[in-house]
C-alpha cells in the first residue's frame, strides 16, 4: 500500500511524470524483503512523452530499450502501450543523429543510442555500463532496429551505400546540434530534480539507491546515523565522491 498521500503523489505526477513508487515483495528463497521500483504515468502523459512533444528524455530514454507488456487491463490498453513503445523507437532517430558515425549498421546505431542516453543522466553505474547493457540486449535490439533502419531508408531519411550499411541522407545542421544540446541539458536538470520528488513518492528510496550502488561497485556502503537521519543535508559529500570515483575504479580494473 502507498504510504504517501494520494493527492500529493498525483499532484507531483502532473508536474513531472512519472512517479516512482516502491514495490515490496517477499523473497521466495526466504531472504530479505525485495524492493523494486515502479514508474506510474497517466495515459495522457504517456502519449505526450512518447511523441515529438516529449518534455525530456526520461521516458523515451527507457522505452527505446527492449520492453514487454506483462499485463494489460484490456485490448485497448495493450494497444495503447504497444503504440507508445513503437513511437519511442521511432523517436530515436531525432536525438541520436549528431552522434552517429558517417556510416553505421544496426549495431553501431543501437550502441550509440545507449551511450548517448546514459550520458544524458547522472547515474550510479560506472563507465561502460551502456556497452555492457548492449551486450545483454543486442539480439532484441537488432531485431527491432533492423526494421527501423530499413523503414527510415525506405522513407528517404537514410541512404544505404551498401547492404546493411547506412548514412544520413541529410547532414546534421548546427541548429539541430544546438537544439539537441539544449534538450539534453534540460533533461539532465529535470532528471536531477526528480531526485527530490523521489524522497516524497518512493518509500525506502535511500536503501534502494544504496543497493543499486553496491551492486555495481561490489562495495558495501554504510551510512552514518547522521547521514541516515538527514540524507538531503549530509549525504552530498559522499554522493559527489562516489560519482567522482566510480569511473576511476572501472578504469583501474581494466
Amino acid at each position: 500500500a502507498l504510504r504517501r498521500p494520494a493527492a500529493l503523489s498525483a499532484a507531483l505526477n502532473v508536474l513531472m511524470p512519472p512517479n516512482s513508487i516502491a514495490l515490496r515483495t517477499a523473497d521466495p528463497d526466504g531472504g530479505p524483503e525485495l524492493l523494486a521500483k515502479c514508474a506510474v504515468v497517466s495515459v495522457e502523459d504517456f502519449r505526450r512523452e512518447t511523441s515529438e512533444r516529449h518534455r525530456d528524455h526520461f521516458i523515451v530514454g527507457r522505452l527505446f530499450q527492449p520492453a514487454e507488456i506483462v499485463y494489460a487491463a484490456d485490448a485497448a490498453a495493450a494497444e495503447e502501450a504497444l503504440a507508445g513503445l513503437a513511437r519511442a523507437v521511432v523517436l530515436t532517430e531525432r536525438w541520436v543523429r549528431p552522434s552517429l558515425p558517417p556510416r553505421f549498421g544496426v549495431d553501431d546505431y543501437t550502441r550509440t543510442l545507449l551511450r548517448v542516453s546514459f550520458a544524458a543522466e547522472i547515474r550510479p553505474e560506472p563507465e561502460g555500463r551502456a556497452d555492457a547493457l548492449w551486450e545483454a540486449q543486442k539480439d532484441a535490439l537488432r531485431a527491432v532496429y533492423s526494421v527501423l533502419l530499413s523503414e527510415l531508408h525506405a522513407g528517404g531519411t537514410l541512404a544505404e551505400p551498401e547492404p546493411g550499411v547506412y548514412a544520413l541522407a541529410r547532414p546534421v545542421t548546427r541548429a539541430e546540434r544546438l537544439r539537441l544540446a539544449a534538450y539534453f541539458r534540460l533533461s539532465l536538470a529535470r532528471a536531477t530534480a526528480r531526485w527530490a520528488k523521489y524522497v516524497v513518492t518512493f518509500e525506502g528510496w535511500l536503501d534502494f539507491i544504496l543497493r543499486k550502488a553496491r551492486r555495481h561497485t561490489g562495495e558495501d556502503i554504510v551510512l552514518t546515523p547522521r547521514e541516515r537521519r538527514l540524507p538531503l543535508v549530509f549525504l552530498w559529500p559522499r554522493v559527489f565522491r562516489y560519482l567522482r570515483e566510480k569511473d576511476s575504479r572501472r578504469r583501474s580494473a581494466r
